[in-house]
């Protein structure tokens, strides 16, 4: 390539000089005048005392021990307080080149980087290495994404995460930025979410005009679209050179078109201009608290187990949920909804309301530690603890006894809400059995315990991943006598507003996705909290999809998530919800 590629362009750094090295180097090769704004500064939370406690603690440890590196701040607040040696003979990962030159400046070998700079494939990379026992010390940012430490632990790893620092906008970025853009900049580049998110707040809905926005990256691109940033450019290869080469490969097919266009008076694009405009006509928030967190929780095993179906998700013991809920809650996901897969099952599914059953052991544990902090809703049915697999009493000719069952209901959320669950979900589709429950509960002095009815619960093939995780597929037959017809619109209003009559506090569409045009005419029927249940097949759609290359996942799921919000839908159940979660955070640093 040619060095003049960028020559007679002004590009805006939005990092300082120190951080900023390669980048300024390589638009400097290229030709570009460069500004230098920093829209970044760094608030250390963690003091050196705690950053060297755990340094000790890594290089005390027996066995196998590693130290991943996600950024190069976290390196420098690192090693400005403990030396080199503390990690000698600690395996260190870094998560791009900038990390690891600033690793190897301070006398530390880099044992492992991923070919694509960020955290999923950073993961893959340690989790072919191998990690099942390894010691793992992971200093981060706070509001990082729960990806990586997720993934670890799945495969085995003792990850400690610690947070090292928050990001900040200096007070000064805003006037300087102005002043930088008066003397007509062409591109401003972004290295990261935090970066993305203080050029919006900095511009505070003033235009970009004609300059182009350059993003080292995809997931960097997405947060900068969730702000309204007119997005250009984004780099294939995640490196300076690669964002620095990407531009001035933009520029150089760039050509100026000269139409004359008649335009009508009617301009929608007008409340698109700006960032403040956008967001002043922004119609759909997404927020960690409105996700809930399903949640497995299995008797008989020692450690949490991946569900081979539903990658990313697994089998929790009564100790790991608890683990799990505080991942979630450090995100903002403030809800989990717990099924049980008992150490037994017998034809009537008594270990639903037994009172040390898995679920009821569960719940305690949770409230225990984390008290009213999470709202703790329990799937309330029998086919987790049947051995037939079906969702309810059966009669002598193999149909589900609606009466019989709606005594064991009664029965199992009278237990769920003894043991502390806030809300109990009837998800079996039996008629009258949110009035059941709801009589059950007064009866027992639970009266302050929700009922979130599963009111329009279709009979999808997509339900196939869960059962295979909770292992309650029907052994005979289906469950389309009394799941409902997929074809029904009308029906499910019906069976909604039944809820909302027998004393249901939220009702709910299951499925989600394949289900909005459900999810948008229950919300115009009841003012009701509306929940939207997004199933094991779609969680594993979008999963496989973006694992083949299809899409981006986390742009993915953030859309399909603002989708079923866009609805109607106050509650999102996701098996995505706790990554979902960490990528809304870091839109919002």
């Amino acid at each position: 390539m040619a060095g003049d590629d960028l020559r007679g362009r002004r590009v805006l750094v939005t990092r300082t000089r120190e951080r900023a090295t390669g980048l300024v180097d390589e638009l400097h090769r290229l030709g570009a005048d460069v500004d230098i704004v920093p829209l970044i500064a760094t608030v250390p939370i963690t003091g050196p005392e705690e950053i060297a406690a755990e340094a000790d603690r890594l290089r005390a440890s027996s066995g196998e021990r590693m130290a991943v590196f996600t950024s190069a701040t976290a390196v420098r607040l690192v090693l400005g307080v403990v030396d080199a040696s503390h990690l000698t003979g600690v395996t260190v990962a870094a998560v791009g080149p900038e990390t690891a030159r600033a690793l190897r400046s301070a006398g530390v070998s880099v044992d492992a980087t991923p070919v694509v700079h960020d955290a999923d494939n950073l993961a893959a990379v340690l989790i072919e290495r191998g990690v099942a026992g390894t010691r793992i010390w992971l200093p981060i940012a706070e509001g990082s994404s729960p990806s990586l430490p997720d993934r670890l632990r799945r495969a085995g790893g003792d990850v400690r995460v610690q947070f090292l620092y928050r990001s900040a906008m200096p007070a000064d970025a805003p006037r300087r930025l102005r002043a930088a853009l008066q003397r007509r900049i062409d591109a401003i580049t972004l290295t990261s979410g935090s970066t993305a998110r203080h050029l919006s707040e900095a511009l505070d809905g003033e235009p970009l005009g004609r300059c182009v926005v350059a993003c080292i990256g995809e997931q960097t691109a997405a947060v900068a679209r969730v702000f309204g940033l007119p997005v250009a450019v984004v780099a294939s290869v995640h490196t300076a050179a690669g964002l620095a080469t990407a531009l001035a490969d933009h520029f150089s097919r760039a050509a100026t078109l000269d139409h004359t266009v008649h335009f009508p008076t009617t301009r929608p694009r007008r409340l698109r201009r700006t960032p403040a405009l956008r967001r002043l006509v922004h119609e759909t928030a997404l927020r960690p608290a409105d996700l809930v967190q399903p949640a497995f929780v299995r008797a008989g095993i020692s450690a949490r187990q991946g569900v081979p179906s539903m990658p990313g998700q697994a089998h929790e013991t009564v100790d790991s949920l608890a683990e799990t809920v505080e991942e979630a809650l450090r995100a903002g996901v403030t809800s989990v909804l717990l099924f049980g897969l008992p150490a037994g099952k017998d034809e009537q599914g008594s270990g639903a309301w037994d009172d040390d059953g898995i679920v009821q052991r569960a719940i305690r544990s949770v409230r225990a530690r984390f008290d009213d902090s999470c709202a703790i809703i329990t799937d309330c049915c029998l086919c987790e603890y049947t051995e037939h697999g079906q969702c309810g009493v059966l009669r002598a000719d193999g149909a589900v006894d609606n009466d019989a069952t709606l005594e064991l209901y009664a029965r199992t959320a009278v237990s769920q809400a003894a043991a502390g669950a806030d809300v109990i979900a009837p998800s079996g589709m039996m008629d009258g059995q949110v009035r059941a429950i709801r009589d059950a509960l007064d009866a027992a002095g639970l009266r302050d315990t929700a009922i979130m009815g599963y009111s329009a619960k279709f009979a999808s093939v997509l339900y196939g991943p869960f059962r295979d995780a909770a292992d309650c597929a029907p052994k005979d037959g289906d469950r389309r006598g009394y799941q409902m017809d997929p074809g029904n619109t009308r029906e499910a209003v019906r069976e909604a507003l039944l809820d909302v009559e027998e004393g249901a506090d939220i009702v709910m569409v299951k499925p989600a996705l394949t289900y909005l045009d459900v999810v948008a005419r229950v919300r115009d029927a009841t003012s009701l909290p509306l929940a939207a249940f997004c199933i094991s097949g779609e969680y594993a759609m979008l999963h496989h999809a973006a694992a083949a290359g299809a899409f981006e996942e986390r742009a993915a799921v953030l859309e399909a998530l603002q989708g079923v919000r866009r609805a109607g839908a106050d509650i999102v159940i996701t098996y995505h919800a706790r990554r979902a979660a960490g990528w809304l955070n870091e839109a919002e640093q």
